[in-house]
């Protein structure tokens, strides 16, 4: 993988479904930074953790990248969202040896086709009040 995937420290691991190691990427965090509201209030740890593992994670995939493994939903209350979409680290030579990286966050507007954003806008909104 390139660099822009790297995923430096301990503190960048969040949990998949199945209770393995997921690691978020550079690229991930910068995406998560990019594509959310300045002013949102929940960060992209809690976001993880709050999301849906979605049964069809093809669907948050883009046109130029190959289907991820796994797909979460995070939705805010606020009307704005993303889907973090998780691979196989083909290549585990970064420090933490996670099997899986976030390479990228995707927000809700970012998808062209239209029930592909439905499909992801169905779930939650997840950030409950108290949770934020």
């Amino acid at each position: 993988m390139s660099t822009k995937y790297n995923t430096g420290s301990d503190s960048r691991i969040v949990t998949g479904q199945d209770g393995r190691a997921v690691a978020l990427t550079d690229h991930a965090i910068d995406r998560w930074r990019l594509r959310t509201p300045a002013d949102a209030d929940i960060d992209i740890h809690r976001a993880w953790q709050l999301g849906d593992h979605i049964k069809h994670p093809g669907v948050a995939s883009s046109d130029d990248e190959a289907d991820p493994e796994a797909a979460v939903v995070f939705h805010h209350s606020d009307g704005w969202g993303v889907a973090f979409l998780v691979v196989d680290d083909g290549q585990p030579v970064f420090k933490h040896e996670a099997p899986r990286v976030v390479v990228s966050v995707y927000a809700f507007e970012t998808y062209e086709h239209s029930p592909s954003a439905a499909y992801l806008r169905a779930y939650g909104p997840h950030d409950l009040e108290g949770d934020g």
